[in-house]
């Protein structure tokens, strides 16, 4: 298995957002051999950045783009003059560069799910550490736990399905979000545990006063002593529950 150097990747990718002005900036060779998107996707992320702005940075190594022409060229003719970027260090090797840019865990085509999906089974088959699964799949801690508490509960199929784009339903509700899966999921275990504590516990008020005057009947009959002690534990927990 060749693990990657999570120390050197550390390292390597700052998590800061920098501000650069897109003069400053060019397209590495690496940016190129990406997956070309359709004029449609193009234009859809165009209309994306006019209205609410670039809201994942580029990532440049020294000064050049290798992740993210199609954001460089979007904000470029849209005539924006600055863009966000995450920097790579610049004594970084190439090799650390690739490894970080090209595993297809990084493709933009993917959803944040797809990837949190992706580290997580990297964490079951390959033995990474959540550590070295965020940073190679730019995920985070939170959205591979998520995966391992859908794992749990509902078994690997819905995470097969979330990675295929397959929305799935839980409830009466249908999503493709790997955490509204996870909310609801939890909604839904809790809402059972509310009906089996219901069940279990629900005592009609005759009933109650049946079982009730039974007890004082029975306690009646007990030294006073008893009766004492009985009364101060009852009041005791009374007031623990105010």
């Amino acid at each position: 298995m060749n693990r990657i150097n999570i120390s050197t990747l550390i390292s390597s990718i700052s998590n800061e957002v920098h501000t650069r002005d897109i003069k400053e900036l060019s397209l590495h060779e690496l940016a190129n051999e990406h997956p070309k998107m359709t004029e449609v996707e193009f234009q859809r992320l165009k209309e994306s950045i006019q209205e609410i702005g670039q809201l994942e940075p580029v990532i440049v190594y020294r000064n050049q783009i290798v992740d993210g022409r199609h954001r460089y060229w979007a904000i470029e003719s849209l005539g924006l003059s600055q863009l966000l970027t995450n920097e790579i260090a610049y004594n970084t090797p190439l090799d650390t560069v690739r490894e970080i840019v090209f595993g297809s865990e990084v493709r933009r085509h993917q959803s944040a799910t797809q990837k949190a999906i992706k580290a997580y089974w990297s964490t079951q088959e390959h033995g990474l550490t959540y550590r070295e699964a965020e940073i190679k799949f730019m995920t985070s801690r939170t959205m591979i736990s998520a995966c391992s508490y859908i794992d749990k509960i509902k078994g690997n199929n819905i995470l097969k399905a979330l990675y295929k784009g397959i929305p799935v339903s839980i409830g009466k509700r249908k999503t493709s979000s790997l955490r509204t899966v996870q909310t609801l999921i939890k909604e839904e275990e809790l809402d059972a545990k509310e009906a089996r504590f219901s069940k279990e516990t629900h005592i009609s008020i005759d009933k109650a006063k049946e079982e009730a005057k039974l007890f004082l009947d029975s306690l009646s009959r007990e030294p006073t002593a008893v009766i004492e002690q009985v009364a101060s534990g009852a009041y005791a927990m009374l007031k623990e529950r105010e």
